[in-house]
């Protein structure tokens, strides 16, 4: 890790979808530019997706179709694109695409990452 301490402006969410409301969502997540794509945004994800898995067989992530780098970024971690939706994820009805994330995907994702990771080291 970095050793940097990540601001308190950086932030993601758990929230409820109304497309599944037996499944647990993460999203809403800003971070500073310099953290995306590298090891503090895996962890933080890692973090959360960890602690949804002790009670959710499934994450879903709601992107907005015009943010093709958190697409990719999405999908990195295992999501599978399901569809798009018309959603009032906060307080307005607008256009998501929505990612569907199962406990097996992620743990290959993750074996997958660490043993990178280590690798590396």
């Amino acid at each position: 890790m970095t050793g940097r301490r990540i601001r308190s402006s950086d932030s993601s969410r758990y929230y409820v979808g109304p497309d599944a409301p037996d499944d647990i969502a993460i999203g809403f997540t800003f971070l500073n530019h310099r953290y995306w794509g590298g090891e503090v945004n895996f962890r933080m994800k890692q973090l959360m997706l960890d602690h949804a898995f002790l009670q959710f067989d499934r994450v879903w992530f709601h992107v907005a179709p015009d943010n093709i780098r958190s697409q990719k970024a999405t999908m990195k971690i295992g999501a599978v694109f399901t569809s798009d939706e018309d959603l009032d994820l906060s307080g307005s009805v607008l256009a998501w695409k929505c990612y569907r994330l199962d406990r097996a995907g992620w743990q290959k994702t993750k074996a997958a990452r660490l043993g990178a990771m280590h690798h590396k080291s």
